[in-house]
């Protein structure tokens, strides 16, 4: 199967997840939030 992504946008999801859990906010605020945490 063919990739769509290149290599930097295969890590951006994982660097998306990171910074989602390095958040000291309890997760009902984070996911509250979402949009700042997903890409467009």
């Amino acid at each position: 199967m063919r990739k769509f992504r290149t290599a930097a946008e295969e890590k951006v999801g994982g660097n998306i997840a990171d910074i989602f859990n390095r958040c000291p906010d309890p997760v009902e605020i984070r996911l509250e939030n979402f949009p700042k945490y997903v890409r467009r």
